[in-house]
């Protein structure tokens, strides 16, 4: 990754060898950390929207699980 994005590849060659904050346990923190930071945000747009809409659609994947996507989009009408 540090290959393609410059902020990384400084970010790799300046911090201390054991402060790479790039663990397995780390990055699932982050992910679920700015994933709720995501949805708070979405449900405070949700709840000022004059209309909102919710579209979830789901197929199966090659090993035959299914696989659930969702979209919300709301209008605020001044």
């Amino acid at each position: 990754m540090a290959t393609v994005d410059p902020l990384m590849e400084d970010h790799l060659k300046n911090c201390a060898d054991h402060a790479t904050y790039l663990s397995p346990d780390i990055q699932n923190k982050m992910i679920a950390v700015i994933g709720s930071a995501t949805s708070k945000e979405i449900i405070q747009r949700v709840k000022e929207a004059t209309f909102f809409a919710i579209i979830a659609d789901e197929t199966p994947d090659s090993g035959k699980i299914e696989q659930l996507i969702s979209a919300t989009s709301w209008k605020i009408v001044e």
